[in-house]
């Protein structure tokens, strides 16, 4: 057997169809377009049929995909046809993909649960950076579906949020309350979105901390430090293949205009670490703590985040309502601000949950 989306989805809409409208969670992670198998090889050379299982006696059932009136083989040539030439495993497995997850939610749909289902769409890794910790392996596309969330389609987001958020933000959405049960590593970010927070706010107030073999990386806010192996994939394809900064030891703003993520990539191709070593020395403190809480033999539980985290007081809930106060702000530049209890100093100078006063 090889790649089989019809028989995956198959079996996951079965799981849908006998929840009986209780509550479920329904894990569904496709085996393409990973190059663990050939994608144009799994639709020409294998059946629907071939499954990890055994073999079936009969395709899989998959409304918009494999029916009573379309042949595994028929529906197959439709995937290799939409790709207009092309046999590479992202593309063509990429439509196979978007088919399995239209009949997905066509199953919720049927059944009246897609207007109550929250539905979470992102990739294992980033595409061009995959295997590092630049940003183009670190970054991934994440989408929610949910009807029944306080936020209009086709609302952005664009703080900074991990896969260990994914967990936080559902059971708030579900209404769950974990703070007497078990400790949360990630934050949900639901009033954020639902309320429109400005990412600036949201980021001065977030450490992210990411590894890979034994390279490691921290950003808070704008500015992003990792220590790298030399002879680790991030060091040895920073430069060669991505033209990038390489040193053992990096240190980055990834922003511009004042706070605004730079989308273009180009940050990484600017080490500042010998313009600002009191950065380095913060961020290098909270990666030995995070490093330190998470090793394997560790003696003591301790379950704090390390770095600020960001929480919404009823405070600031008013505050929102009624405008003013002061709120948290990571820049970059040379522009003088008001910071409360240290007064005016330069916005590179701004450390972790500094609270900038903001008019």
């Amino acid at each position: 057997f090889s790649h089989n989306m019809e028989y995956m989805t198959e079996k996951a809409i079965e799981f849908i169809q006998q929840t009986d409208d209780s509550p479920f969670f329904l894990y569904f992670n496709p085996t393409v377009p990973h190059s663990s198998g050939n994608v144009m090889e799994a639709l020409t050379d294998f059946s629907c049929r071939q499954t990890s299982a055994g073999t079936l006696s009969s395709d899989p059932q998959v409304k918009g995909m494999t029916d009573e009136n379309t042949s595994c083989e028929q529906y197959r040539q439709t995937v290799i046809d939409r790709a207009t030439g092309a046999t590479d495993n992202n593309k063509v497995g990429s439509i196979w993909v978007d088919d399995a997850i239209g009949a997905l939610l066509t199953a919720l749909e049927d059944s009246d649960q897609l207007e109550n289902t929250f539905f979470l769409f992102q990739m294992d890794h980033g595409q061009e950076g995959k295997g590092t910790l630049w940003e183009p392996g670190s970054r991934l596309a994440q989408f929610v579906r949910y009807p029944n969330g306080n936020f209009e389609p086709n609302t952005e987001f664009n703080g900074m949020v991990s896969t260990i958020d994914i967990a936080a933000t559902i059971l708030d959405y579900a209404g769950v309350d974990t703070s007497d049960i078990y400790d949360m590593d990630g934050i949900s970010w639901r009033k954020a979105v639902e309320r429109g927070l400005d990412e600036t706010k949201w980021n001065s107030n977030r450490c992210l901390f990411h590894e890979i073999d034994f390279d490691r990386s921290i950003r808070c806010g704008c500015y992003k430090y990792m220590e790298l192996d030399p002879n680790g994939n991030t060091y040895s394809r920073g430069s060669r293949r991505y033209g990038l900064d390489v040193d053992t030891e990096v240190l980055f703003d990834l922003c511009i205009n004042e706070g605004i993520y730079d989308i273009t990539n180009n940050a990484e191709t600017n080490d500042i670490k010998n313009d600002l070593p009191s950065k380095v020395a913060e961020l290098k403190q909270e990666l030995q703590c995070h490093l330190e809480k998470t090793k394997a033999d560790r003696t003591v539980m301790d379950f704090e985040i390390c770095g600020p985290s960001y929480v919404f007081e009823e405070e600031e809930e008013e505050e929102e309502e009624g405008g003013g106060g002061g709120i948290a702000i990571c820049f970059s530049g040379e522009t003088t601000v008001q910071v409360k209890e240290k007064g005016s100093i330069k916005m590179r100078e701004l450390q972790i949950g500094d609270q900038v006063l903001v008019e």
